[in-house]
């Protein structure tokens, strides 16, 4: 009998969808499960923040908000250092 067009296609997006499903119910989340075989180096992490602060900068309304989210920015690389 052969597949309908798409029907791989979806059948992984409903495993994908049943993976985070189990994972919410176990309180857990898919974006902070371990990644094996992943290499990530401190310049692709310091790439990375540079790349979330100027999204976060380019986003914010006023002077007041980008003041904020720079003591927040600030903060948060003091506790990666540590």
């Amino acid at each position: 009998m052969p597949l309908l067009p798409g029907a791989m296609e979806r059948r992984g997006k409903e495993d994908y969808m049943l993976k985070e499903l189990i994972l919410e119910g176990q309180n857990r989340y898919f974006d902070s499960e371990p990644c094996q075989g992943l290499k990530v180096t401190a310049k692709d992490s310091k790439k990375l923040c540079r790349e979330m602060k100027e999204m976060a900068l380019k986003n914010t309304w006023n002077d007041r908000d980008r003041a904020i989210l720079n003591c927040v920015i600030l903060r948060l690389l003091m506790l990666l250092l540590i």
